[in-house]
């Protein structure tokens, strides 16, 4: 589970998840296009893994926005 005031979950965690697995199971290169098949392979290989990530967005307290956000298949 991971939080943060602000949702920077789409714009910076993410990406940086997707891009950290994308260096260790591809050949390095400059840019990056994101495909389905390729979304597809990252979600598959953490459902392998069983990892699932859950975010939760704003302070904490009664006014805690869940963001349920589950990068699995």
């Amino acid at each position: 589970m991971l939080q943060d005031y602000n949702n920077i979950f789409n714009l910076v965690t993410v990406p940086n998840l997707f891009l950290t697995w994308y260096v260790t199971e591809h050949e390095l290169s400059d840019e990056v296009t994101v495909t389905p098949d390729l979304k597809s392979q990252f979600l598959t290989r953490l459902s392998d893994l069983g990892i699932e990530f859950e975010f939760l967005v704003g302070a904490w307290g009664d006014n805690l926005i869940v963001s349920r956000i589950i990068l699995s298949c």
